[in-house]
């Protein structure tokens, strides 16, 4: 946290106080006479100008508030728009991470600010890859509209996060809070699911489901794929699975018994959570992120349970007919079998017709030009008219197999690099398996992206990008708990 969190205190000089009066009197006149000539709605509106005023300079005065404020809202913010009409998500988003990084600007005048915490390896790699997106403009396909919308997640939010979170979020106890609200955000997700399976959909679901056209691929004859309140049953099950990964690694492996109980928790939960969502792409997360995790954890006990665990699952869910009446076990098995599936041949099939499309497009079509997320912008464009199904098809299309090597040789060297920092670096038993939680949940959803879209969308995208901004902090944070254990013990 910048310079230990400090606050600005006012002094309450006689001076100072006689000026709030007479602010105050001005207010209220102006209010009752606004009352008097515009009604109730206008002195109401007025009203809320010091709130509102109040609340920005709280924002500009600590630029570790809008950008906490970020992480919570792109939680939520998905599961809003099906109750209240939000012309661009994408722009709140944009909007919070300015205002941190102009707040960030103003808070160093008269503040120190640890700069060169922003200079990362995590920020470098998104920098080039950025600049790759943004030569992007020169494809003669692309499509300037369509580039500016969906830039966000292909290169805009990693290299933002990757800078600021460093700088802001530089503390250790500011990595346990995020992970403690981002375990709290999983359990409402998972509640909300459950919420759904025994007691019903409310009016925006059902609106959402069968006016929007959703229910053709929520509400199957296999059973119903429960979403919670994010974007959809694929978003909620890819989020679940992460978070599963991720807070069972930190559960094991916590100190305190309250700790290691409640994470555990969260794990199992999101782990239902998962199943609920019907997300057979999903499963791919857990055993990948949990294989990712014993490969590199160096612990012979890891290594000896995990695997003997990974191997009972896959044999009950590949070789076993256990629990087939239950719609939820019934449609994950199904993931082991996909060249039975006919969603998974679709997809070979659109795949094929994308092939022939590109065979002579080495730099893809133009970001923002891939499914019919894009048919506005480039209506005439043969890639927006077939579905593009997973973020690796995505990067094919719109950035092409240069774009798509470069983007995944970066994917993993920064696998590599923080598997390096957080298992042979890291000195901390605790913080190396909080990281070691983080980088095996990312391992894990990057995995399955070869199946889905949900990278690029709230909250996972962001929550991928505030996790490998804390893992390449591990250094950082490993020498502040090796003087603090110093200090104690002196």
């Amino acid at each position: 946290m910048l310079k230990d969190n400090e606050k600005i205190i006012f002094e309450f000089t006689p001076i100072y106080t006689k000026g709030v009066y007479i602010l105050l009197a001005i207010f209220l006149i102006i209010m009752v006479y606004l009352f008097i000539t515009l009604g109730v709605l206008g002195g109401m509106v007025f009203s809320l100008v010091p709130l509102a005023l109040f609340i920005s300079y709280r924002l500009v005065a600590n630029p570790y508030q809008p950008l906490m404020l970020m992480f919570v809202a792109s939680y939520f913010i998905m599961g809003v728009t099906r109750y209240v009409a939000i012309p661009s998500i994408g722009l709140i988003a944009d909007a919070l991470l300015i205002y941190t990084f102009i707040s960030l600007i103003i808070y160093s005048i008269g503040n120190k600010v640890c700069w060169k915490n922003g200079r990362n390896e995590f920020m470098l790699a998104s920098l080039i890859w950025l600049i790759y997106c943004t030569l992007e403009l020169f494809n003669p396909h692309a499509s300037v509209s369509a580039w500016a919308t969906y830039i966000r997640f292909m290169a805009m939010y990693a290299l933002f996060i990757s800078f600021l979170v460093p700088i802001i979020f530089n503390k250790y106890k500011d990595l346990e809070k995020v992970i403690f609200l981002w375990s709290i955000f999983s359990i409402l997700a998972f509640l909300k699911a459950m919420y759904q399976k025994n007691v019903g959909f409310d009016s925006g679901e059902m609106r959402w489901l069968y006016i929007e056209g959703k229910a053709s691929t929520h509400i199957l004859s296999s059973g119903i794929r429960y979403f919670s309140f994010f974007t959809d049953a694929a978003n909620f099950g890819s989020g679940m699975g992460m978070s599963m990964v991720a807070f069972t690694i930190i559960g094991i492996h916590s100190k305190k018994w309250k700790w290691k109980i409640y994470y555990i928790i969260v794990g199992l939960a999101t782990g239902y959570g998962m199943m609920l969502s019907g997300t057979r792409s999903a499963m791919i997360i857990p055993f990948m992120g949990f294989i990712f995790y014993i490969i590199f954890s160096r612990n012979v006990k890891v290594i000896i349970a995990g695997t003997v665990m990974v191997a009972i699952a896959f044999i009950f869910f590949n070789f076993t007919t256990i629990g087939q009446g239950n719609a939820q076990i019934r449609r994950m098995r199904s993931a082991f079998n996909s060249e039975h599936d006919n969603s998974y041949n679709l997809r070979k099939d659109n795949q094929a017709k994308l092939g022939a499309y590109l065979v002579n497009k080495p730099f893809g079509v133009g970001i923002g030009l891939a499914g019919g997320k894009a048919a506005k912008s480039a209506p005439g464009e043969y890639s927006t008219t077939i579905a593009s199904d997973s973020w690796a098809v995505v990067l094919w299309v719109e950035t092409g197999v240069v774009g798509l090597g470069l983007y995944f040789l970066i994917f993993i060297y920064l696998q590599m690099r923080g598997a390096y920092i957080v298992f042979f670096k890291i000195k901390d038993e605790q913080l190396k398996y909080i990281l070691g939680g983080l980088l095996a949940g990312i391992f894990g959803i990057m995995v399955s992206s070869t199946s889905n879209e949900v990278i690029a969308q709230f909250p996972n995208g962001i929550i991928i990008f505030f996790a490998q901004a804390f893992i390449f902090m591990g250094p950082k944070f490993d020498k502040e708990i090796a003087e603090q254990k110093c200090i104690a013990t002196t």
